[in-house]
């Protein structure tokens, strides 16, 4: 007997709903619904000196995949540069930010697990008909929400009130004494 809740689903390279939200470009791949709650997952594409403040979650585990360019993730304590194939997980409760500090976009899938803060992007994001083109800059010409340092907390995301370390200009020294993944 087959399981009802099991459900294949699929959707191609283009496929699923794009938004901004908070300067960044996100494709809504698998909501909750669609993965009988077990997690969603998200395209996130970050432009140059974009990305996202210390924050942490409360409610679930993030994980990163980067599919194309570079990103700095740092936690209070560490400062790590991931590539095309780096993977990075982090826990509820762990504090986390990151910001692209190259002079390409980046391109990153997001798996969250449970499910659920992908609406948050929904509340907050302004929706976009089709999909941009990875090599050019889109955010700074269309005007879009910046309410969610405001909603965040309603889906267990939590600010904390330290900025980024400032970016650095060698980065090839960094990451030798740095981690780096990939």
């Amino acid at each position: 007997m087959h399981n009802e809740l099991l459900k294949f689903s699929h959707k191609s390279a283009k496929e699923g709903q794009w938004l901004l939200s908070e300067g960044n470009f996100y494709r809504v791949i698998a909501t909750g619904a669609e993965t009988n709650s077990r997690y969603s997952l998200v395209e996130i594409i970050v432009e140059p000196g974009k990305g996202a403040p210390f924050h942490f979650h409360k409610l679930e585990e993030e994980a990163f995949f980067i599919l194309e360019g570079e990103m700095v993730f740092y936690t209070q304590t560490e400062t790590m540069y991931g590539k095309q194939g780096a993977f990075l997980n982090f826990s509820v409760g762990q504090i986390r930010g990151f910001r692209n500090e190259t002079d390409e976009n980046t391109r990153m899938l997001i798996m969250l697990s449970p499910p659920g803060m992908e609406q948050m992007f929904f509340e907050d994001g302004k929706a976009i008909d089709a999909p941009i083109d990875l090599n050019t800059t889109f955010v700074e010409n269309i005007g879009q929400p910046v309410t969610c340092p405001e909603i965040a907390g309603r889906y267990g995301i939590e600010s904390v009130p330290l900025p980024l370390p400032e970016k650095k200009d060698n980065r090839l020294k960094l990451r030798k004494r740095s981690s780096s993944v990939a």
